[in-house]
């Protein structure tokens, strides 16, 4: 009798509520590609009904931010599904957001921070580099894969052995231009080759304090370090 109960469930879990979950995760998927295809305004107008209807909370929440045009509310949503649903399937995408946006405005501590907890909270998110998967203490966050392509990042850091391409040495980012070119103004007293660039992370405009053009990559990190010795700055380098 037993037996013929679990097997009821197993049955009941196999054609209805695993099916359901894959196509609501599904379902957010393509609302979350029509956002960033520049739907977002449409997109928003659903966000009402999904938080009454929808069961993936999580989800809803990765949604509204995505759609969100406020930086600062946008990352308030993203550590809401960290703190609230850090078992949700999104929830290393949110980490990987937090990442992304501390270290566009210069907050280089606090994205490390981000950085590590997702390595060691989701290992095998594909947010990880593949050398350190495998080591956390959950075993990644399920349905990960299903979102490998969203793996955003801006600043490539490149093979260390210098090629074709240049780099420069970003040393702030801000989300207004007025701020970024104070900085600017300060560096260029001081001698250095400073300029805004316009960087876009999550959807947003940042404008981004770089310094210097370098054809070598381990030129660019070793004036990284210079910068961060002699001026307190905490640089990093960056494709042009």
């Amino acid at each position: 009798m037993i037996w013929i109960l679990r097997s009821s469930i197993l049955l009941f879990l196999v054609l209805f509520i695993l099916p359901a979950q894959a196509q609501n995760r599904r379902d957010l998927n393509a609302l979350l590609a029509q956002a960033k295809a520049g739907a977002r305004e449409e997109v928003r107008k659903l966000l009402p009904s999904l938080k009454e209807s929808h069961p993936d909370k999580a989800g809803v929440l990765f949604l509204e931010a995505i759609c969100e045009e406020d930086a600062e509310k946008a990352v308030e949503l993203y550590q809401r599904i960290v703190n609230e649903y850090p078992r949700s399937s999104w929830a290393d995408d949110a980490l990987n957001r937090l990442a992304q946006y501390s270290y566009a405005v210069g907050a280089y501590k606090t994205a490390r921070a981000y950085t590590e907890q997702l390595a060691r909270e989701y290992p095998q998110s594909p947010y990880v580099p593949e050398e350190q998967r495998g080591s956390g203490r959950n075993g990644g966050s399920p349905g990960s894969s299903a979102r490998s392509g969203d793996t955003g990042g801006s600043d490539a850091r490149g093979s260390g052995n210098g090629d074709a391409r240049s780099y420069a040495v970003q040393v702030g980012a801000f989300s207004k231009q007025a701020d970024a070119q104070k900085q600017v103004v300060k560096l260029k007293e001081k001698g250095y080759t400073a300029y805004l660039r316009e960087k876009t992370v999550n959807g947003r405009t940042v404008h981004a304090v770089w310094l210097g053009i370098f054809t070598d990559f381990n030129q660019a990190r070793a004036f990284a370090g210079k910068l961060k010795e002699q001026q307190g700055l905490d640089a990093l380098v960056v494709r042009r």
